[in-house]
């Protein structure tokens, strides 16, 4: 795993309970179970924590974590 899938992983299995198991490229955020309000969580995580703003539109719940590293990448992030 290169740093930020690692990145986001750590995130999702420390600040959500997410398994680190289940974190895939083609997992979905509504299959790694955050509904609306974690993955509004998740967005002011990104935007604070990461200096990463991410809008609504780009953290639904069909989105995958590969699809959430590929934005994180665009935005400038590589640790």
């Amino acid at each position: 795993m290169t740093a930020v899938p690692r990145t986001l992983a750590h995130i999702l299995s420390s600040r959500f309970g997410v398994p680190e198991e289940e974190i895939t490229a083609d997992a979905t955020l509504r299959g790694l179970d955050l509904d609306s309000l974690a993955i509004a969580e998740l967005s002011l995580v990104l935007r604070d924590d990461l200096g990463v703003p991410c809008t609504d539109d780009e953290m639904r719940p069909q989105h995958t974590v590969g699809q959430l590293v590929q934005l994180l990448r665009s935005r400038g992030l590589s640790a």
